[in-house]
């Protein structure tokens, strides 16, 4: 995935680069085995998680009518902003204690 807002979102920047890494999602067999099953093959799921490579993931709202879902005519995925401010700030009081 490509992710563009590093700067303004380092902890969600953290969890796509770790938490959703291909090895990191291997580890969890049911999980890696149902994003395999969606995206149809081994190398389509690796490159859709790989930093990097892959769909742009995006802080924001969807266009109408698109919320939560995958916008394919773009490659884009889309992450609602209160989840983003949510996860910054429960980070950010975790990290300071």
């Amino acid at each position: 995935m490509q992710f563009r807002q590093r700067d303004q979102f380092p902890f969600c920047d953290h969890y796509l680069q770790h938490f959703l890494a291909p090895d990191m999602l291997r580890q969890r067999p049911q999980v890696w085995d149902a994003f395999r099953f969606f995206c149809e093959s081994d190398s389509l799921a690796t490159d859709g998680v790989t930093y990097g490579r892959g769909p742009l993931v995006v802080i924001g709202c969807a266009p109408p009518g698109r919320q939560g879902r995958y916008w394919a005519r773009q490659k884009t995925v889309f992450i609602h902003p209160k989840v983003a401010l949510l996860y910054e700030q429960a980070s950010l009081r975790s990290s300071t204690i």
